[in-house]
C-alpha cells in the first residue's frame, strides 16, 4: 500500500503541524517502529515517550501526546516517514497497546454496521431492571422522608396553636406544599394548600 506524502500533508490542521511532522519523519526520532496489514505504529521521543498508532489509510490515528491538534505532529511524522521510506518500518506483530486500539476500532466499526443495518444491540434488561428498581427505591425513600417532615411540621403547628397569625397567610402553606413537591409527593401538596 502506498500513501502519497501530499495526502498526509493535507491531513495536517495547519502549516506549522506540516513542518513539525516533516521534521519527525526520520527513524532517528523513533523506537519500536512496526507495521502489519492494517496499522503502523511507533514510539516517538519528545518531552516524553509518545505511543503513536495509525491505520494505513490515515483514517484513524491515536497518539498519547497532549497536543490539541488532530492529527498531531507525531502522527504526521509517522505517516510521512511511511510514505517516503516505508523500508524503515518493518513488518512486525503489534505490541499490546496497538492490539488494544485495533480491537476497539474493530468493535466500533461492527457496532456502526449493526446500527446502520437495523440490528440494534439488545438492551441489557437485567441492568436496566436493576437501575429502575434502584430509582423506585430512592423515590420511595424521598417520599417517606418528606412525609416524616410534614408530620413533624404539623405536630409543631398544633403544639404552637392554630391561632398563630402566620398560619393564615397563603404563603405559609404554599412553602410547605412546595417542599412536598420537592420530596416527590405532589399529590399531597394541593391538599395542604387547601388547608390554608
Amino acid at each position: 500500500m502506498s500513501l502519497p506524502v501530499e495526502a498526509v500533508l493535507q491531513m495536517a490542521p495547519d502549516s506549522s503541524s506540516q513542518a513539525a511532522g516533516k521534521k519527525l519523519a526520520s527513524p532517528k526520532d523513533w523506537k519500536n517502529l512496526g507495521q502489519n496489514d492494517t496499522a503502523i505504529w511507533g514510539e516517538c521521543q519528545g518531552s516524553a515517550l509518545y505511543q503513536v498508532k495509525t491505520d494505513k489509510m490515515g483514517q484513524g490515528y491515536k497518539c498519547t501526546c497532549p497536543s490539541h491538534k488532530f492529527p498531531c505532529k507525531h502522527v504526521l511524522g509517522l505517516l510521512i516517514m511511511f510514505a517516503q521510506t516505508p523500508q524503515h518500518i518493518r513488518e512486525a506483530k503489534p505490541p499490546a497497546w496497538v492490539e488494544e486500539w485495533l480491537t476497539k476500532r474493530q468493535a466500533a466499526a461492527e457496532r456502526k454496521v449493526a446500527q446502520q443495518s437495523g440490528e440494534a444491540k439488545p438492551k441489557d434488561t437485567e441492568a436496566s431492571t436493576k437501575a429502575a428498581a434502584k430509582r423506585r427505591e430512592e423515590r420511595q425513600q424521598k417520599i417517606l422522608d418528606g412525609l416524616d417532615q410534614l408530620e413533624l411540621w404539623l405536630y409543631d403547628l398544633i403544639r404552637n396553636g392554630l391561632a398563630n397569625p402566620q398560619i393564615q397567610e397563603p404563603k405559609f402553606w404554599a412553602e410547605r406544599a412546595a417542599r412536598l413537591v420537592d420530596a416527590q409527593a405532589p399529590g399531597i401538596a394541593p391538599r395542604l394548600q387547601r388547608m390554608g
